[in-house]
Parts: structure tokens; sequence; C-alpha cells
């Protein structure tokens, strides 16, 4: 008789014999009672786990979460837990009806044997229930720690390497018990997504980027023709009218087809905008690639930055600060409102700006910028061995160490020449014009030392891609997130008060009373204040990382 193989995750038994199933998954009629489908589950598990389900002992990390599984049976009596007489439960149902619509989600159901549990679904053999409930387990138990943890994560200590979420799964006990518990299964399993304004902004897009790629007319620009200015004759214009024309855009004008006119021009900035590029109107290289990128890895693109979204707190807070280093982009948030945006620079390549929450404690206006012994080394003391006046013109002065009984020194008097170890040197920047941090920087104390602050060179932030930094967060607008921050915690410090503290140019520090919620994340297809979908230039270059650990190959068109 003929045999199938079950994936390697749900191999409970190595083989079955083929099923004759009818096409409609309603009115079951089964054969067996309760004791016998509780029999075969108990008969299923009797081995160990490991041996039971035919892995071997490399493994080990799967093993250990069949163990988890099999402690769960064990200690309901191996019976079913979500197959009656009556066929799969509310439950069971509510997990199948889940799955089914995983894609929408980015998800592909199939990595939790979607095909395999609808197959099974109107058995009414007590072997293939029992096989079946053991599906229904392991597909819940990876289902939820999946949506809540995320497949994979980033090493925290090295941002660009994307490895197994199994080492900070919940375990599949209290996974059960708690979906068990659940007086509506469907709304439990609903709520474990992220409820945010982000990620259903990126389902969306996910579903519009899904309906253009479905009618195969997203075109290509000619990439052999030279860099399009406005006003000039291109072959390659019907090409651009007919690509925006996909995304909705009104490109037909009163000109020649092959013209470049104003209308055209315009929806090409807007297009450049959306994409993080220079919204200049110039059709060159960058924007003829962003063109031609592929329907299909746009699709990729916002299901890798969805499941960025899992990977981080689902719960973000009514009230909160969101930094999108990809997008460059700072908002201040209430009640899943943006109701104010800024742009931002972030950490240069090797200096990332790390991706993490926290609550912002204090905020620090005027403040002093002691340099970190590492700029202090590869910047600050060559400059001062090359100017013995480059300190003093920076407002920069120099103690003899870190701690409180230091004593400052007269930087002309120290032979810079001859010091090897910059760090026991503190260098502090005073308060003012010159100051690298500006006139207010935002604190919440973390191991990476980064924080978001003002600056006082302004012109970068007309730049498109904007990492700058050493890792740091510089606002466009500080001042305005400043009075933002404080007009709910401290109705006392309102515009004209924290006017009044600047122009003081002394260093002064509002504690917070109640510490504000501050997400930095990295979102290279991102939802702006006003709601509108973007996508972002790969600065750290990640999301090739990502999808070679979630999909094991790219589909991506190179720039």
């Amino acid at each position: 008789m003929p045999t199938c193989q079950y994936p390697k995750m749900s191999r409970v038994l190595l083989y079955c014999t083929p099923l004759f199933l009818s096409a409609s998954l309603a009115g079951n009629v089964f054969a067996s009672n309760q004791e016998r489908v509780d029999a075969e589950v108990a008969a299923l598990l009797l081995n160990a786990p490991a041996e039971t389900a035919g892995y071997g002992a490399d493994d080990t990390g799967i093993s250990a979460t069949l163990q988890d599984t099999y402690n769960t049976y064990h200690e309901n009596g191996l019976a079913a837990l979500w197959v009656t007489e009556d066929g799969p439960n509310a439950h069971a149902n509510a997990l199948l009806d889940t799955l089914a619509s995983a894609a929408a989600d980015g998800i592909n159901a199939n990595d939790y044997q979607y095909s395999a549990l609808e197959q099974h679904w109107q058995s009414t053999k007590a072997s293939e229930l029992a096989l079946l409930d053991l599906l229904i387990t392991q597909a819940l138990v990876k289902w939820v720690n999946d949506i809540s943890h995320g497949r994979v994560h980033t090493d925290p200590e090295h941002p660009e390497r994307y490895v197994s979420s199994l080492d900070i799964r919940t375990p599949a006990p209290q996974v059960i018990a708690a979906y068990q518990a659940s007086a509506d299964p469907q709304a439990y399993l609903s709520g474990l997504f992220p409820q945010h304004r982000y990620y259903k902004g990126l389902k969306t897009a996910l579903e519009r980027y899904r309906d253009l790629a479905s009618t195969n007319v997203w075109g290509q620009v000619p990439e052999d023709q030279p860099t399009l200015h406005p006003g000039e004759r291109s072959a390659m214009v019907p090409a651009v009218r007919k690509r925006l024309a996909v995304i909705g855009t009104d490109t037909v004008g009163g000109s020649a087809a092959d013209i470049y006119d104003p209308l055209l021009v315009q929806a090409v900035k807007k297009f450049q905008l959306y994409h993080g590029l220079a919204p200049d109107g110039v059709i060159g290289r960058q924007t003829v690639a962003a063109m031609n990128q592929t329907a299909a890895y746009r699709i990729r693109q916002v299901e890798m930055n969805l499941e960025r979204w899992r990977w981080l707190d689902h719960e973000l807070g009514e009230r909160y600060i969101l930094v999108d280093i990809a997008g460059y982009d700072v908002q201040g948030v209430v009640d899943d409102r943006a109701e104010v945006e800024m742009r931002a620079i972030v950490g240069k390549l090797h200096h990332e700006t790390p991706v993490f929450s926290d609550s912002i404690k204090y905020l620090e206006f005027n403040p002093y910028w002691n340099l970190t012994p590492s700029i202090a080394r590869h910047e600050t003391v060559p400059k001062a061995r090359q100017d013995k006046n480059y300190l003093a013109s920076k407002h920069i002065r120099v103690f003899d160490g870190w701690g409180p009984d230091a004593k400052e020194l007269d930087p002309r008097s120290v032979n810079w020449n001859a010091v090897t170890n910059p760090g026991k040197f503190k260098f502090r920047q005073d308060p003012g014009p010159w100051n690298a941090l500006g006139r207010v920087k935002f604190i919440f104390p973390n191991k990476y030392s980064v924080y978001l602050h003002d600056t006082p060179n302004h012109d970068l932030f007309s730049k498109a891609e904007r990492d700058f930094s050493h890792g740091c967060i510089r606002l466009s607008e500080p001042t305005q997130l400043a009075e933002w921050v404080l007009q709910v915690d401290s109705s006392d410090w309102d515009a004209t008060r924290i006017q009044e503290v600047l122009d003081s140019q002394e260093r002064t520090v509002k504690t917070l009373q109640t510490p504000l919620p501050v997400h930095l994340t990295y979102e290279t297809a991102w939802i702006d204040g006003d709601g509108e979908f973007r996508l972002a230039p790969d600065v750290y270059g990640r999301d090739a990382l990502l999808e070679k650990a979630l999909y094991g190959q790219s589909l991506r068109e190179s720039d």
C-alpha cells in the first residue's frame, strides 16, 4: 500500500496511509468514541517524544520543544486536547481559520502544517484523529510563539545577524493553558498580533501590492537611457508614465508623449519622496532602480517589516515616541495618532543606531557634551595635536579623569603628541550654540549610550539619506518635541518657559514625572505621521540578510 511522509515539524508518525476525504469541512460523522481517540493519542506518545516524532540526535532544539508538548499531554492524562467525538472543538476551528488567513500578515500557513490539518479535519478514524490532535497542538505552539516573538530575531550583540527564536519561546504548557482558558478563541488569536497603526498600515500595503502583482501590469522603465531632467525628451517617458499609472498617479498631461512635462515631474517627485529618495524630479539610476523593483520583492519587503514589528513589544503604549532608523523619522504618538513628526539623523555604518525600547527619564536643556573615549581618541586628540587652540575654539574643557574630584587642565599645557591613552582624560563641551548636542537632549539611560538630541548643524536634514551620527538620533525640531513631551507631563513647562531656559544657556535638567516610552525601530517599509505608506533605503543592509533568514533566497533586483 502506498505511503506518504509528513514534513519534519509535525512528523509524529513517519508514514501514513492515504486518506479518502470528503470535499466539505462540515458535517463530520465520527465512527469512534472519545475513549478510542484518547487511547490513540496515548499510543502515539508512549515513547520518548524525539523518537516518536522521528527526530535524531542532531535535532535537540526541536526535540526539546516536542518534550515540552509531550509533558503537556502527560499532564492531561495523554488525552486529546482539541478533538472530541463531535470533531475538532471551537478552539481548534479558530486556529484553522486563523491559519487560513495567515497570508494577510505575510506568513505562509503551510509553515504550520495547514494542508495537513485541513486534510485530516474530517477524519473519522481514531488513529487519524489522534494525529490531528497532535498536529493542532504543534501548530498552535509554533503559531503563538512566532506571532508573539517572531520567527527569527536579531542577535543583540550583532544586529546584522538573524538567529532562530527558539531561545525566547513561551513553553508549550503555558501556550496551551492560556489558549484553552480563552472564552473567545478567535479574539484571543487575533489579539496576539500588534494592533497599532504601523502594523495595520503595512497589512494594508501588503494587500495593495498583492493586488498590483496579480494584474501583471507593473512594467519596466528602460535602464539604458541617460539621466532625465524636467522638460527634456526621452524614450523613457512613456514607460515612466505607465509605471506611475499602475500605482494610481495621474501623469497624462497636454504635452507630447515623450516630453518630461511638469505634471509628470510632480508625480516623479512624489514617487521619489515615498521611496526614500531625494525628491528632485531628476530620473537617474536610483529612481529607475526603484521603479523597476519587482512587485514580488515589494511584497516580500512589506512581509519582512511586518516580521520586524512582531519582534518588538506589541503594546507600544498610549503615548510614546517612535524612531524609525531606516526612515530617518521621529514621531510623537498619542492614542495611535501621530501628533508631531520630524526628520532625524541616525548612526552611520559601523556606528549603527541600535534597535530597542526604553523610557525617557529626563530632558537636559543647554547640555554638556561629554565626548566618548572613542571620539576623543579618533577625532578630538588628533585635531588637538594639529592645532593647540582647537579645544578652546570648540569650548571643550579637559579634566584629568572621569571622577567627581577630577581637576580641570589647561588643554594647551598638555603635550597631546605624547598622550597614548586619551581615554584617561574627560573632554566636556560647554553649553552654547557650538555644542554638538545642540540645546536639548532626551535621556533614556541605556547600555548603548544613545539618546535623542538637537544639533547646531541643521543643513544635513535636507539630505534624503541621513546616516551621519555616531549612533545617537539628532532631531530636526527638538524644541517642538520638548514642548510635546512636557505639555502633558508638566503643565507649567510651556513653550515660553522652555524658551526662557534655553535663552539662559544654563544647564537645566527636567525630570519627567512619568517616564515616556521610546521605541527605536528599523523599518524599511513604514507608515508616516499622516498614515501614508513609505519605503526607505536599507541603510544598514539588513533586508538582504533577513530575507535570506526567512526565505532562503532573494527576490531583489540589483540596484
